[in-house]
Order: structure tokens, then C-alpha cells, then sequence
């Protein structure tokens, strides 16, 4: 986690169609909901990641609002301290890059991957801070290609291209957290789908069940891990997720056709 904000005392002009106000990336908030019947004057795009109440609606984890300059701004959650990042700013090529990326403002627009987001914040505070003659251009094209990330998992009129798009990033969850305790139910929950439904789709879409795909990422990594021979069986188990060294070993040997221990054999000669 992030948890960085930051206001300048004099927007960022950027050119004469775009201006930056402040920039908030994973900012820990704590158990309060933000009321701005008036908004604040400028244009903010703020991604929510975790679950949070949008002017009265229940949105999921990973959803994204967009709110024209003057808009009632209505956010937070009384529940929990939750994360959000943000970016207020303003300017006449906010209509334009918004419409190019067909994303709705006043739309509560779910199931959108993070990292790009958080990358475009980090990269355009960098850049703020050792400006430059190219810096300008630089943020120019960070801030229109990440709306047009989001418009590519957005769109309202392709239902099944976003069921595509929430699922691409359900596997890339299990890819980068292949090591954590993952059950079925969490990867559900974070599709926003059915049991039957995701399960249908996983499998229609990658070839093999979400599970199978977690068990695939856990023994492809365990015999990458198996050429360092400082690792002991029992510690590479636990690096791909799993504490019981014999379940790991008899899914390992289901995979790959030999026992961990057999495969190290082959690759060593003892």
C-alpha cells in the first residue's frame, strides 16, 4: 500500500487544455463518507479499491467514478477504513479523452484492474518533480492512455467483452498471488459473477478450471525453484502455498509425472 496525497498550492498546467489539482495513489481513509453537494469545481476520477458507497449504491472493490467539475460527489464507507486513488484536475481535453475512451462520467463503471492507475499516479508525480522539456508530453499520454485502459474493461454495450476482461484479471491475480491461500469462493467474489457462471467462463475462455489454472502457476513455479538445490523440498512448498509437504508432493508428482525429489535427480544426476 501506497497511502501518499498530495494538493498543490497552484494547479499543475500542463498545457492549455490540462491541469493538474492533486493526486492521492492507495490513500487510507478512515470510517467517514465525503458529501460535496457542489463537488469540488474540477474534474475528479477516482478508483475505489475496496468496497465502497458511491452516491448511495453499493460498488464493488475496483470500481471507478468520474465526476464533471460542479457534480454532487457523495463516496466512502462507514463500515471500514477504505483505499482509494484519485486525481483531480481539469481542462478542455478531459471531455475529449473520455469520450475517445467511452467512458460515462456519474457511472459507477466495476470489475477495472488497478495496476495501470496506480502506475499513471506514481509515474506523473515523478515527473512533476524532476520536470523536464519532456516531462509535459509525458503526462499528456500517461493520462489518456490510462482512460483508455479503463474504456477497454468499461465499455456499457459489450457485456460478454467485459465478462472477458473481468476474468484476464481474475487470472492475473492468481498469477502474481499463486503463493496465498486462493479458494474458489474468493475468485467468484472477485468476479462479481454466479459460481456457475464464472466457473462456465473461466473454463471456456483458458482451457482448464480456475483451480486447475492456481495448481498449474504453483507446480510450473516449483520446478523452476527445484534448480536451486540450497531449497529444501519443504520450503519450496511453502514459496508456491502449501504447509502440508505431501499434499505438495503428490500434486506436484500428478503434474509433473515424477516427485519433486525424483525431478531433482534427473536434473542433477544425484
Amino acid at each position: 500500500m501506497i497511502n501518499k496525497k498530495h494538493f498543490f498550492k497552484y494547479p499543475q498546467q500542463i498545457d492549455d487544455t490540462f491541469s493538474i489539482r492533486g493526486i492521492g495513489i492507495q490513500e487510507l481513509m478512515p470510517r467517514v463518507i465525503c458529501d460535496r453537494p457542489k463537488g469540488t469545481g474540477d474534474w475528479l476520477i477516482m478508483y475505489f479499491c475496496v468496497p465502497c458507497m458511491i452516491m448511495d449504491q453499493h460498488a464493488p472493490a475496483e470500481s471507478l467514478m468520474i465526476w464533471p467539475p460542479g457534480d454532487y460527489q457523495k463516496y466512502g464507507n462507514l463500515e471500514q477504513e477504505w483505499l482509494h486513488s484519485w486525481m483531480h484536475c481539469d481542462g478542455s481535453a478531459l471531455p475529449r479523452w473520455l469520450k475517445q475512451a467511452h467512458l460515462p462520467v456519474n457511472t459507477i463503471l466495476s470489475g477495472l484492474p488497478e495496476e495501470h492507475w496506480t502506475g499513471t499516479l506514481v509515474q506523473i508525480l515523478e515527473e512533476l518533480k524532476h520536470r523536464d522539456a519532456y516531462s509535459d508530453r509525458i503526462i499528456l499520454n500517461l493520462v489518456q492512455n490510462s482512460l483508455l485502459q479503463f474504456g477497454r474493461y468499461a465499455r456499457p454495450a459489450a457485456n460478454e467483452e467485459t465478462h472477458v476482461g473481468v476474468l484476464h484479471r481474475v487470472r492475473r491475480q492468481i498469477e502474481i498471488y499463486y503463493d496465498q491461500p486462493i479458494s474458489l469462493a474468493e475468485l467468484v467474489e472477485q468476479s462479481g459473477m454466479s459460481l456457475s457462471h464464472f466457473c462456465a467462463k473461466f473454463k471456456e475462455t483458458f482451457g482448464c478450471s480456475a483451480i486447475e489454472y492456481l495448481i498449474e502457476q504453483r507446480m510450473e513455479q516449483a520446478a523452476y525453484l527445484l534448480y536451486d538445490r540450497n531449497l529444501q523440498v519443504q520450503e519450496i512448498a511453502r514459496r508456491v502455498g502449501y504447509t502440508d509437504v505431501f499434499h505438495f508432493s503428490k500434486m506436484f508428482k500428478k503434474h509433473h509425472g515424477k516427485s519433486p525429489r525424483d525431478l531433482r535427480k534427473q536434473l542433477f544426476g544425484s
